[in-house]
């Protein structure tokens, strides 16, 4: 059975006389070494490859924020945290034990285009019936702190966003949510028919945004 992405190199070729001006996405790099190989067997003759990118690559190319690392990040949050939290905030050696999980929570609501205000609102009423019912009898404080905290995620994630865009940066999922949301003005750098999404499952809500917007637009096709 021929390769999936001998199939995909076939098609590109079949479907472009210049290929220099196609590009590829693909989930791994290992994907974009395995198509170039499949281009050299094939080539008859010397001609421009086709820009092959990673999802995230191609993410990163077409985003006006650049990707933050984790240790900024977080350093970041802890400033954040300070402010909002003022005298009653952990130590930043308790705060690295848990915010990397709520800033991994962050990540993936953006990757899936999630409204914070209500996603934490959910998560609260989980909790209260998952812990104790806050109707019933007076709160301790543990059970005080707690509901408080869980107010506050939302001004946590408003917060660093709205910071880390003053600094035109962003994790991951603020970067896929922001070409989501500016898909057409990234449209515009590409020609009719020109981008292949190929090998893709188990999408995010802004991959499939993203990529939903270049097949509609004729700008692209998606293979799998």
């Amino acid at each position: 059975m021929k390769p999936f992405l001998k199939q995909l190199v076939e098609t590109v070729k079949a479907e472009h006389q210049n290929i220099g001006k196609v590009t590829i996405i693909v989930p791994t790099q290992r994907s974009g070494v395995y198509i170039k190989k499949y281009l050299s067997e094939l080539a008859t003759e010397t001609t421009w490859l086709p820009s092959i990118f990673t999802i995230d690559d191609f993410i990163k190319k077409n985003c006006k924020l650049k990707a933050i690392d984790s240790v900024e990040l977080l350093f970041l949050f802890y400033e954040l945290y300070l402010e909002i939290e003022g005298e009653n905030a952990d130590t930043f050696l308790h705060f690295s034990k848990w915010a990397p999980t709520l800033l991994a929570d962050f990540n993936e609501m953006d990757h899936y285009m999630v409204d914070a205000k209500i996603i934490f609102n959910d998560l609260k009423n989980i909790k209260e019936i998952d812990n104790w019912s806050f109707n019933e009898e007076e709160l301790t404080n543990i059970q005080s702190n707690f509901s408080d905290f869980w107010k506050k995620l939302p001004d946590f994630y408003n917060k660093l966003n709205d910071r880390l865009t003053e600094l035109e940066k962003g994790y991951s999922g603020k970067l896929y949510k922001w070409v989501a949301t500016s898909i057409y003005e990234v449209l515009d750098d590409y020609e009719p028919n020109s981008v292949y999404f190929a090998g893709f499952n188990a999408l995010s809500t802004s991959e499939e945004q993203i990529i939903e917007t270049f097949v509609n637009s004729k700008k692209g096709q998606l293979i799998i």
